[in-house]
């Protein structure tokens, strides 16, 4: 019964989308809050969204973070605009970690913002990233090395400091993420690209909630 009026609320999100025709992307972004990790209802969503134009995602995520609205799509807004290398959001990536990294909880938004400094593919975060898990303790503050360590990996770091101290394993999803978060630096990311680097915040394949 939970299901179908969870898929029930998602349908009549599609309808306000296409009687209204309000925000395409926040409408999205909405249905992709309320989807199931690794379900066909996140496929769908996260195709739309990556094939949009990234100027429209772009001022979208943008006009929100400046105005403080819809503070309840942090999550998807961090996810979506790392994978489509969103640089201007580089900047308010790193401030929102910097506010709230040793505040108890918001552990999932931390996590996503660990994840996106390194899938937004800025070179120059390598730094921000070595002084973070620098500075740890030998537990890892709110559990963060090991992500720390996975978006170094993406930006290119080989520094077997950080990834030996997590028992760091290179899978060949995670070098297809690195590859085409490196290939695509400086230049639009490709809608096959985008899909690929998605890969990092989907449950490993063969997970079942």
């Amino acid at each position: 019964m939970i299901s179908k009026v969870k898929y029930i609320a998602l349908a009549l999100f599609f309808i306000t989308l296409l009687v209204f025709f309000i925000n395409r992307f926040v409408v999205l972004a909405h249905v992709l809050s309320f989807s199931d990790a690794g379900s066909r209802c996140e496929d769908i969503c996260t195709r739309f969204i990556y094939s949009m134009p990234v100027d429209k995602v772009e001022n979208a995520i943008l006009e929100d973070l400046r105005l403080g609205k819809r503070k309840y799509l942090i999550n998807q807004y961090i996810r979506i605009g790392s994978v489509f290398g969103i640089e201007r959001l580089n900047r308010h990536f790193l401030n929102i970690y910097v506010k709230y990294e040793s505040i108890d909880g918001y552990d999932l938004m931390k996590y996503n913002l660990i994840t996106a400094i390194g899938v937004i593919g800025i070179l120059d975060n390598v730094n921000f990233l070595g002084e973070r898990i620098d500075g740890l303790s030998g537990d890892g503050l709110r559990d963060n090395k090991y992500e720390i360590a996975r978006s170094l990996f993406l930006l290119g770091s080989n520094n077997n400091k950080y990834l030996n101290s997590q028992n760091f394993t290179i899978t060949n999803e995670l070098r297809e993420v690195r590859n085409a978060v490196r290939e695509s630096i400086g230049r639009e990311r490709t809608f096959d690209e985008k899909m690929i680097i998605d890969q990092i915040y989907r449950p490993p394949k063969g997970w079942k909630s």
